[in-house]
């Protein structure tokens, strides 16, 4: 077992010579076996090991096997943090208590690499790469779900995934490695263990018994050509005028979009999607994306995610509202996207203000209210300026501003009136002039 783990580790470059290895061990058998094999290899290519393990506090018995793997850990000389949390009062709404389980668990290992750079190894082997195929494949998955787990994905590797369930059990046996029975993994209320313990033994026995095998062989298939897949999109994202702001908005020139193959337009879009924070996506999603781009129209795609088909194919996460801020004379508000900062200034012969949507000039004498605030667009806004009257919507629709900027970007007003929409347009109220004495200079500084 140890020697296939190796040959994997070194074939996917998992970790870097004098790295940190935080193992994820749940004091079941797989786990204590992929510590132990580690801790060999720790030796050979030195790295740093520290064990991570969650109590979900879901069973009578997690704080016994939390102890236990503290024990042996303490035994071995191998640091390890422990990490408590009630997943069923974590549960969020439509959420399965295994996908919380799993969410909640990912969160902790992620915050461990913040905090101290490093990967994280989890013992999933042959077996379970079969179960997943299996379960992705009953579900109607893409491509995408028959590559199953990636022997490395970004900060996660799987040492143990070419390592078979039987090489595993002979390795604990061989080498007396203590480890908890975990009786969940029988409980067949669960998706995965129905099919690891009634659908692949039926498959096995009526139809191949090499089943295992052949699962895994077309996940490795799959994932050379959805590689090459990738590497299309990655190379029609330039061909789209790809543009945006991960965790807010994508957008794509529509036109160019339609022009790729699907294959590329379905990749492109879920690219777009994982961008914008959505990881969990299903084929309808990813189908009712595709039909909104063919009839150019609007749709929600998820309750925090909308798409928007015009000239663009554009992707965005709602705005979270804000209250509406007054600005201080002088100050500094700081807002979703950015910050204003106002100064005052004595206005000065020969003073240049050039024309700069990112910057407002104001006469602070012919403000029909000192009071400034910052505040959401609302219904009906409109602005005047030397065009005449607009609607605020009008003018973003014109300008072409996203729409996942349009509820982000602040309005700036005198009492009710519309001074300013930064970046974007200026009304023609309190403009500077030779009698102006007291010049308010507004600033929006973008996050970059």
């Amino acid at each position: 077992m140890r020697e296939q783990m190796q040959k994997t580790m070194e074939q996917y470059a998992m970790v870097p010579r004098n790295g940190r290895v935080y193992a994820a061990v749940s004091g079941g058998r797989d786990s204590m076996a992929m510590l132990h094999a580690l801790r060999l290899s720790a030796r050979e290519v030195p790295f740093s090991i520290t064990v991570l393990h969650m109590d979900h506090m879901l069973r009578p018995q997690s704080s016994k096997e939390a102890t236990f793997v503290q024990r042996v850990c303490a035994a071995w000389g191998i640091p390890c943090v422990v990490e408590r949390v009630d997943v069923a009062k974590e549960q969020r709404k439509g959420e399965g208590i295994e996908q919380a389980a799993r969410r909640l668990r990912y969160a902790f290992f992620q915050r461990m690499c913040e905090q101290t750079p490093g990967v994280v190894a989890v013992a999933h082997h042959q077996e379970d790469q079969a179960e997943t195929v299996l379960m992705h494949l009953l579900r109607g998955t893409g491509l995408r779900g028959l590559q199953g787990m990636q022997p490395k994905r970004g900060w996660l590797i799987r040492p143990l995934l070419y390592n078979s369930r039987a090489s595993i059990e002979a390795y604990i046996r061989a080498n007396r490695i203590p480890y908890c029975e975990d009786k969940s993994n029988a409980d067949c209320r669960y998706t995965r263990n129905r099919i690891r313990h009634g659908l692949l033994p039926y498959l096995q026995a009526e139809f191949n018994p090499q089943i295992v095998t052949a699962l895994v062989r077309l996940a490795q298939n799959v994932r050379e050509d959805e590689a090459l897949l990738q590497q299309w999109t990655h190379q029609a994202m330039k061909q789209v005028h790809w543009q945006g702001q991960d965790a807010y908005w994508i957008r794509m020139d529509r036109q160019a979009f339609c022009r790729q193959p699907v294959p590329v337009q379905k990749r492109l879009l879920l690219t777009a999607m994982e961008c914008l924070g959505l990881t969990e996506m299903r084929q309808t999603i990813l189908a009712d994306a595709l039909k909104t781009v063919q009839t150019g129209t609007h749709a929600r795609l998820t309750p925090n995610c909308q798409i928007w088909c015009g000239a663009w194919v554009e992707l965005c996460i709602d705005a979270e509202p804000f209250a509406a801020m007054p600005l201080a004379q002088p100050g500094c508000v700081r807002l979703d996207g950015g910050r204003i900062v106002v100064s005052r200034l004595q206005r000065r012969e020969g003073m240049s203000l050039p024309l700069d949507m990112d910057t407002l000039w104001l006469d602070e004498q012919a403000l029909s209210t000192p009071i400034l605030t910052a505040r959401p667009r609302h219904k009906g806004d409109k602005i005047h300026t030397k065009a005449g009257t607009k609607s605020v919507s009008d003018i973003l629709t014109d300008q072409k501003v996203p729409h996942g900027l349009r509820d982000r970007l602040p309005v700036v007003c005198s009492g009710t009136q519309v001074l300013w929409i930064p970046g974007v347009a200026r009304s023609d109220s309190a403009l500077v002039n030779g009698r102006t004495n007291t010049i308010l200079q507004l600033q929006w500084v973008a996050d970059l």
